[in-house]
């Protein structure tokens, strides 16, 4: 397309170049050959003159004057040979339309004060008419004009002749031109071009040849210079983009790594909870089995304490298989979560923890929550368990939680406020940084937070934290909408 648009850009630049100068030299050479027509028009009518003026002064009678005159008109092809009077009156040949009527008296004053008598007059009757009018040496005048109409014959016929042959030659240059600029300019480029294409693509090998010592030579070296400074940027641009591929892998890994040993930070305090959570059933089981062992038990009281024996492992059993999926989720993981569902059961499994005995934790639903949280449930429930752990520290293990759940425009929100004594304002935008942490050395890592903010970030939603106005901190998660 560039191609073909530097073409027509040349060839219209150069049409208009050619179409201006044959304008102006037809202008030119119109004018001249207008201006040679007509002098030489003049200077025929004017030697007319010069022959009749002896011929009339030595005219014996007015009869030989007439024969002179009409002689004339013939012999000169004039419109009109007369004599005047010095008031410019017609006084021969007799019969013919007067020179004050063919011109007009004003038109024949002027012609007698133009210089050599002699003009281009328009006539009422006979149009466009060369004139002169000349002193006769024993008084009088002499007037005579001719019809312009072959001046303008031959003016027009120049003309169509001055157009064709301008023509002619602005074909003829604008062709050779065209071959010219063809071979000098539009060639070398388009071969620049190719040539520079393929150093664009890459082809290592390639470089832009040109034997020329012109500006196009001048160009070649140029983009030979910038050929070599692309293949060499790109080759260190790969090597970069090597070195960033493993940086970004080891970070992905250390951030999992991170997220990981968290994640078992939370199961260990999880399991010094666990045991109350154990304690009571296994307590059960113990003093029923000790029931059995009394050989006078009758079947139906063996049964009852069979079945309480049961009930109890299933409730042992059932906390370990909640800790165990929590520690590490199964291969087949959803990738989205149920956010109503998964939060009551991470609620109902903080629940029974020690640190929970005196935390009420609410949750309401300012309407049914259908939509799923694009997160998958065990980065969900990681999440809100570090948060609900932070909530129940911060309020010494008293107070209230609440958990407002509602679907947003094209996701769902989760809001956990607590009645602790809230986050100091300067702190407030440091919380979510590594190994911070306001806790004494010992029981916090200071990854908690900052796990909370890298798996809402990896997963496309947010998380932000403020101060209640009626006291206690506020943190809000925002999840993206998932498939149903």
């Amino acid at each position: 397309m560039f191609r073909l648009t530097l073409k027509l850009k040349l060839a219209a630049i150069l049409a208009a170049i050619m179409l201006a100068s044959f304008g102006l030299v037809y202008l030119a050479t119109s004018s001249l050959a207008t201006s040679i027509l007509a002098d030489q028009e003049t200077r025929s009518l004017v030697a007319v003159a010069d022959i009749l003026v002896p011929a009339l002064s030595h005219a014996h009678d007015r009869l030989e004057l007439e024969d002179s005159l009409h002689q004339a008109e013939r012999d000169a092809s004039l419109v009109a040979a007369q004599v005047l009077t010095e008031g410019l009156e017609t006084v021969a040949p007799g019969g013919c339309t007067p020179a004050e009527i063919l011109l007009g008296r004003e038109a024949l004053v002027d012609l007698g004060k133009s210089p050599g008598g002699t003009a281009i007059v328009r006539s009422p009757s006979a149009g466009r008419l060369f004139a002169v009018l000349r002193p006769l040496p024993g008084g009088g005048r002499l007037f005579i004009a001719r019809s312009a109409a072959a001046f303008e014959a031959r003016r027009h016929s120049m003309t169509v002749l001055l157009v064709i042959w301008g023509a002619v030659v602005v074909l003829a240059v604008l062709l050779g031109g065209s071959i010219l600029l063809r071979n000098v300019v539009v060639r070398p480029i388009e071969r620049l071009l190719q040539e520079a294409s393929r150093v664009a693509t890459g082809d290592p090998g390639m470089t832009v040849l040109s034997a020329d010592a012109d500006e196009f030579g001048a160009l070649s070296k140029s983009l030979n210079a910038m050929a070599d400074r692309i293949r060499a940027d790109r080759r260190k641009i790969e090597g970069q983009v090597e070195e960033l591929t493993e940086i970004n892998r080891r970070l992905s890994e250390a951030h999992e790594q991170i997220i990981r040993t968290e994640k078992l930070a939370s199961v260990g305090q999880l399991a010094a909870g666990v045991a109350h959570e154990i304690g009571n059933p296994i307590g059960v089981i113990l003093g029923y089995a000790e029931m059995l062992e009394d050989s006078s038990l009758d079947e139906k009281a063996r049964a009852a304490a069979a079945g309480h024996i049961r009930r109890a492992t299933e409730r042992i059993q059932g906390t370990i298989r909640d800790l165990l999926d929590f520690s590490r989720p199964a291969i087949d993981e959803a990738t989205t979560s149920d956010v109503a569902r998964e939060t009551r059961e991470i609620v109902q499994f903080v629940s029974p923890q020690p640190r929970f005995r005196y935390v009420q934790v609410d949750v309401r639903e300012l309407s049914p929550v259908k939509r799923r949280a694009a997160v998958p449930p065990s980065r969900f429930k990681q999440v809100l368990l570090n948060l609900l752990f932070n909530a129940a520290d911060a309020m010494e293990g008293r107070g209230t939680v609440t958990l407002t759940l509602e679907e947003t425009g094209d996701g769902v929100r989760v809001v956990l406020s607590d009645t602790g004594p809230g986050i100091p304002e300067a702190i407030l935008l440091k919380i979510f940084d590594p190994f911070f942490t306001t806790k004494e050395v010992g029981k916090g890592t200071g990854l908690g937070l900052y796990v909370c903010h890298t798996i809402m970030n990896r997963y496309g939603g947010r998380i932000e934290v403020a101060n209640r106005s009626e006291g206690g901190a506020q943190f809000t998660l925002v999840f993206p909408g998932g498939v149903q």
